[in-house]
């Protein structure tokens, strides 16, 4: 190509196509989060030590006395709960739990916190420790994410239930919107899309059935909508919290906004004190059917 010009031109529609490619920051970092703990899935029911899933949280620091661990029993055939991930931090020369201790001693400190009262355990015992009094951050936006991230783990993968009831999706990125519709589409609900549908036949199906396929064809509306909306997760900060809000979708409950504040010891952002999860905001409500 001879016309400087006309060189420059087309270079820089090169990079703008190769800019749109790559995924946006925050994006990357939670499907490497997700993607290394699905990689370990095994791991996940069988392993004491969980600190691997750190590993692409770079920003975040575990104090290395301790390790990250699951305040759960192990997973077996035999022993099997419908529960979530439940991360906390203990010495690494600390034995772990008894199996029969992890769901009684949990309940006890939720209904502690619940109760606003204080938690105390008996020296003897294995206290439920919050992973961050012993992660600290860099104190970056991207630290704050990653320990979102890290928050919003137990609704992300970890579910022991035949379902995952919990499961939900963060959207950050037009990419994510259009993963949930292809789940929507091809794998929960491939006969309301297919060429065959009639939908001639749903009012014969009972309402129950109509509701849910008017659900259905809502939800998919509104993440095509979303695709025109700005998708990054916005921070509000404050003089010792960050509130971040988001598009999020669960797969039994719908569409709709995420938001948690964190709340932190100074206002370097470095040690977070407290996670206060906000109500989520409902754009379109659903439900996938389970068929056994």
């Amino acid at each position: 190509m001879k016309n400087p010009r006309l060189k420059l031109i087309f270079l820089g529609l090169i990079m703008i196509n190769l800019s749109s490619l790559a995924q946006p920051e925050y994006t990357a970092v939670k499907n490497n989060f997700c993607a290394n703990a699905e990689s370990h899935s095994r791991d996940l029911q069988k392993k004491d030590d969980l600190s691997f899933l750190l590993t692409p949280l770079t920003e975040l620091k575990l104090n290395n006395k301790y390790i990250l661990s699951d305040f759960r029993r192990y997973w077996t055939l035999k022993v099997r709960d419908s529960s979530c991930l439940r991360l906390y931090v203990r010495k690494k020369k600390q034995d772990r739990p008894d199996e029969e201790y992890f769901d009684k001693e949990y309940h006890r400190y939720l209904k502690c916190k619940k109760n606003n009262m204080p938690y105390i355990t008996n020296k003897e015992q294995v206290a439920f420790t919050d992973p961050f009094s012993k992660i600290s951050l860099t104190g970056t936006k991207m630290s704050i994410w990653q320990a979102y991230l890290l928050e919003k783990s137990s609704i992300l993968f970890g579910m022991r239930n035949d379902a995952n009831y919990n499961q939900t999706y963060l959207i950050t990125s037009v990419e994510d919107v259009d993963s949930i519709i292809s789940l929507i589409k091809k794998s929960w609900e491939d006969d309301l899309f297919s060429e065959n549908f009639n939908p001639n036949f749903v009012d014969a199906k009972g309402e129950r059935y109509k509701r849910h396929v008017a659900e259905t064809f809502a939800v998919v509306d509104s993440l095509q909508n979303l695709k025109f909306k700005k998708l990054e997760p916005v921070f509000t900060f404050d003089a010792d919290s960050v509130t971040i809000e988001h598009y999020a979708f669960a797969e039994f409950h719908g569409l709709g906004k995420s938001k948690m504040t964190l709340f932190f010891a100074n206002r370097h952002h470095h040690h977070i004190k407290k996670v206060v999860e906000r109500k989520f905001s409902y754009i379109s409500k659903y439900s996938r059917q389970i068929w056994y």
